[in-house]
């Protein structure tokens, strides 16, 4: 799990060094008001990234009351400055 604070829609981490990225990373869900909920999700496993850059997300309308959000970034490894 990557702590909330190391997600970021900066191109860095003030503080750390970008040691290696990892790649994009990704998450959907399709969201409705109705009892049921969730309709379906998915997240693509972050392996081995200790922080996020480049943060963003898009939601979208699919059918009235039915929305589709999407949240993606690049994975990256950091290290603290001055190691």
């Amino acid at each position: 799990m990557v702590p909330h604070e190391f997600v970021t829609t900066a191109q860095d981490l003030p503080g750390y060094r970008i040691k290696r990225s990892l790649g994009v990373v990704r998450g959907i869900t399709v969201r409705s008001r109705s009892i049921i909920g969730t309709i379906g999700a998915s997240l693509q496993t972050i392996v081995g990234a200790n922080a996020v850059i480049g943060a963003r997300y898009d939601a979208t309308e699919i059918m009235n009351g039915v929305t589709e959000v999407l949240a993606y970034g690049t994975a990256v490894e950091v290290e603290p400055l001055g190691r």
